[in-house]
């Protein structure tokens, strides 16, 4: 029977009990809403900074208190709420109570969440400083890196904190391909671009100046000479 009925019945028996008489005391809360039954609650929309807490309907529910760490952080009549602003790495706590005139509900089953880190973007490298034997490989610092891992030849070559790293050991003519990833909590960054280096002999140098002497001097000629010079 619904509350409705419930009180059209109530009225007819006290109309019928005044006709008889009969005078009959009724508690004025007797038909008043129950205190609702907690929510059921589930988490969704989940990224590093936000997320969606989600419950359903609650019968005899006007609205809805949302609890972030403990501390009430918004009333409403929605079935779901977003939070927004959390920090990467924290653990937060959600629940929810349902509400209507006569109270509260118990709390729902509380959830936690806590926002993964995410992986830091990908570096740019450039090469300098060649020599035969080594080169220098840069790159620009990466917000949220906490080190860098550098390849040569798809080989990790070297893990460092600083923005670039001298690679040595190359032979002349050898073929050397280099790119360095970025890396944090929240795991690797994609690959950085891609550049080769491929060591040449250097040229040669100028060779010495030659010393020269006199001889066979004659009226009309002269014979010039000079020794041998290396590289020459």
């Amino acid at each position: 029977m619904t509350t409705f009925s419930k009180k059209r019945v109530l009225a007819f028996l006290l109309a019928f009990l005044m006709i008889c008489g009969i005078s009959l005391e009724i508690a004025p809360d007797a038909y008043a809403a129950s205190v609702p039954s907690a929510p059921s609650i589930y988490l969704s929309n989940q990224t590093s900074s936000s997320v969606r807490v989600n419950w359903s309907a609650v019968s005899g529910a006007t609205s809805y208190y949302v609890y972030v760490n403990g501390s009430l952080k918004r009333t409403t009549s929605d079935k779901y709420f977003n939070i927004s602003g959390l920090t990467a790495g924290t653990k937060y706590t959600f629940n929810v109570k349902a509400y209507n005139t006569s109270g509260l509900s118990a709390s729902s089953t509380t959830l936690s969440y806590t926002p993964s880190v995410p992986a830091p973007a990908a570096p740019r490298i450039s090469l300098s400083d060649k020599t035969t034997s080594s080169v220098k490989v840069s790159w620009g610092a990466i917000s949220g890196a906490t080190k860098y891992y550098v390849y040569r030849n798809s080989s990790l070559y070297a893990t460092t904190t600083v923005t670039n790293v001298t690679v040595s050991g190359l032979s002349v003519g050898g073929n050397y391909s280099f790119y360095v990833k970025a890396y944090n909590s929240g795991g690797y960054s994609a690959s950085s671009n891609i550049l080769s280096y491929s060591p040449s002999a250097p040229p040669p140098s100028a060779p010495a100046a030659p010393k020269i002497s006199l001889s066979d001097q004659t009226a009309s000629s002269v014979k010039v000479s000079w020794g041998a010079v290396s590289g020459a």
